[in-house]
């Protein structure tokens, strides 16, 4: 990252493993960065939705949520449903 400050794939990357890990709290700064980058990144704002889920932020998951699902993201497990309404 510090080659490609501007590679949201490697932010994202480093944000899904932290999730994987359960932690939550850096991988927000991660995916925050790449969604900053990226901001059409659905799979990102989804991740980021799981983490903030996971802090218990209900409120801003759902949002990370419904636009991951704006944006296109194909939740087989459909959690926007399952967890915001």
């Amino acid at each position: 990252m510090e080659i490609k400050p501007d590679c949201c794939n490697a932010y994202f990357n480093r944000g899904i493993c932290k999730v994987n890990l359960e932690n939550y709290k850096d991988a927000l700064t991660d995916l925050n960065k790449a969604i900053s980058i990226e901001p059409t990144n659905a799979n990102a704002f989804f991740n980021r939705g799981i983490a903030k889920y996971n802090l218990n932020k209900k409120d801003e998951a759902c949002i990370d949520l419904r636009r991951a699902k704006e944006l296109g993201f194909n939740d087989p497990d459909d959690l926007y449903s399952k967890y915001c309404q």
